[in-house]
């Protein structure tokens, strides 16, 4: 009987090879500067014949390549446990200081349209589809609805207070902020 991954398989297994090796290699740099390694135990695997033809058939899928690359998402398998964790004590960045009512009132508009930036990264991710490039007529229906956001079944952020704040960030009065740290924080996340 053919391998289940096809030709596949050697790929499949370069690509494990190669992020393991990244890991580990993260670990290792990890280690010599902290003394600590990143991870307590790194468990990895590529799903056995067996198990990914039964899972095909548990799914109702054929037991091909592109069921077990495609239809279903773990052909490789990795498991990073992670020892005790420790806080280092170090000063907080910059942009971690207090903000008077007056320059919450020039950034609040800026931290909006980041906000709805970032929304429209995570649904062109979650949704290339739907999102790559659409029209802000698309955008409206999406901001505007109370369709999922694909975070939680069924929750929906509400923008429609959001999203006029951050169009005041275009009046550009963000600019006249004296929080610098914060407000070059807040551009590098446009």
């Amino acid at each position: 009987m053919d391998s289940i991954y096809g030709s596949y398989g050697p790929a499949l297994q370069a690509a494990l090879e190669d992020i393991i090796g990244r890991i580990r290699a993260y670990s290792d740099d990890i280690k010599a500067k902290t003394g600590e390694a990143a991870y307590e135990h790194l468990i990895y695997r590529i799903k056995s014949e067996g198990s990914m033809r039964e899972k095909c058939d548990r799914k109702g899928l054929p037991q091909t390549a592109y069921s077990a690359l495609h239809d279903i998402r773990d052909a490789i398998g990795i498991r990073i446990v992670r020892g005790d964790e420790r806080i280092d004590i170090t000063p907080l960045p910059g942009i971690f200081t207090n903000i008077p009512a007056k320059e919450y009132e020039l950034l609040a508009p800026l931290g909006a349209k980041a906000f709805v930036e970032e929304e429209r990264k995570k649904m062109i991710y979650l949704e290339p589809e739907r999102f790559t490039d659409a029209p802000e007529e698309v955008w409206n229906r999406y901001f505007f609805s109370e369709e999922p956001d694909g975070y939680f079944k069924d929750a929906h952020m509400d923008f429609s207070v959001i999203l006029p704040l951050a169009e005041m960030a275009e009046d550009g009065e963000w600019k006249k902020s004296g929080l610098e740290q914060v407000k070059n924080y807040i551009l590098r996340q446009l």
